[in-house]
């Protein structure tokens, strides 16, 4: 795990190690389609596909994904292509499909999506789009969401952004009908996905030349403040324990011994 990083210049300045978003989702967008124009059923517009012909993704057995590709006749969000998770109705089921990620205990994730109701040719279902985050060790549902139909078009995106705690246990992202209407309903497209951690902040304000005070968020436990005056080969020590708290702010205040000095939060 990266720990979060700030600087405490001679000049009192908080300068924080900025840290890149990385989405934990492989082809999250679906925009890695090899096998394009296979699978079970295609033509001009879509392809459908089973098993692992979409990277990064696990398609159920007897499951198909349904693939819409821009330009072309039917929906899709963004960019080059995105998800119909009617699965052409394929083997009287609809598209059940996950990528499993790994998790920190106690880190933060975001989860963003977006979803748009199509209704296309064939009689909307009204069962739900259902997303879900799970713990694939012990089963628990760390994020559910179901979603339907949203009447006549013009038919909005809906973007959907949430949060969870990791585990400790690789997590599953599942996208699925649920329950399937069994046949090629139409109803649903979806995109985007993305799952991106990221640790508490410290906020830093000095109200004195040689005292420094920081706050972070206490909804993860277990992490520890650690302070150095080098990044060079640098010894890390501790300042204080995060107690075991679940909401609200943690905050210490420290009288500085050096004009530079750099501190963190290291989770062990």
């Amino acid at each position: 795990m990266i720990p979060t990083l700030v600087t405490l210049l001679c000049t009192w300045v908080a300068q924080p190690q900025l840290r890149a978003a990385t989405n934990l989702l492989s082809n999250g967008g679906f925009e890695s389609q090899p096998n394009w124009g296979g699978g079970v059923s295609h033509d001009g517009g879509y392809t459908a596909l089973t098993g692992s012909q979409m990277p990064g993704w696990t398609i159920e057995p007897g499951h198909a994904v349904t693939i819409h590709v821009s330009p072309g006749s039917y929906l899709v969000i963004s960019n080059a292509y995105s998800a119909n998770p009617d699965g052409e109705g394929y083997n009287g089921h609809n598209a059940n499909f996950y990528q499993d990620f790994s998790s920190e205990p106690h880190m933060r994730y975001a989860l963003a999506f977006d979803w748009q109701s199509w209704g296309h040719i064939d009689p909307p279902t009204a069962n739900a789009l259902r997303i879900s985050v799970t713990d694939t060790v012990t089963s628990n549902a760390l994020f559910v969401g179901s979603y339907y139909y949203d009447g006549n078009a013009p038919h909005p995106v809906h973007h959907v952004s949430s949060s969870f705690f990791g585990t400790g246990y690789p997590l599953r992202l599942r996208i699925e009908e649920s329950p399937e209407s069994g046949y090629n309903d139409n109803t649903f497209v979806v995109d985007n996905f993305s799952v991106v951690g990221d640790l508490p902040q410290l906020h830093i304000t000095v109200p004195a030349p040689f005292q420094a005070a920081l706050a972070w968020p206490t909804n993860a436990d277990g992490f520890t403040l650690e302070t150095t005056f080098s990044l060079s080969a640098p010894s890390w020590n501790d300042v204080t324990n995060v107690p075991v708290v679940l909401d609200g702010q943690f905050s210490v205040s420290i009288a500085a011994t050096n004009a530079q000095q750099y501190f963190r939060l290291h989770h062990p």
